[in-house]
């Protein structure tokens, strides 16, 4: 099974709810606020350069970036497995 391609504007925004940050102060200096709001529902895409920038603003980089998604990614496989559980004993 090939592995999912990182949809990084998902993971930016969480991070970014996460840290209750809103999205002019995540924007503020690298880009602008509609192009990171239509980052983050992956609407439109940003040059690596960019994504860097904003990886900054967390104090992440791009292993950080890569763990914290497959973890994101695990739990909410385990969350989809616990519902469909649930759904096939009722």
């Amino acid at each position: 099974m090939a592995e999912e391609p990182i949809k990084v504007g998902a993971y930016l925004r969480a991070l970014r709810l996460e840290e209750n940050d809103s999205l002019e102060e995540i924007a503020a200096g690298i880009t602008t606020v509609a192009t990171l709001s239509r980052f983050e529902r992956g609407e439109t895409q940003l040059s690596a350069a960019v994504i860097l920038k904003l990886l900054t603003r967390f104090d992440q980089d791009v292993e950080l970036m890569q763990q914290g998604y497959r973890t994101l990614n695990r739990e909410n496989f385990f969350q989809q497995v616990d519902r469909a559980s649930v759904d096939c004993h009722h």
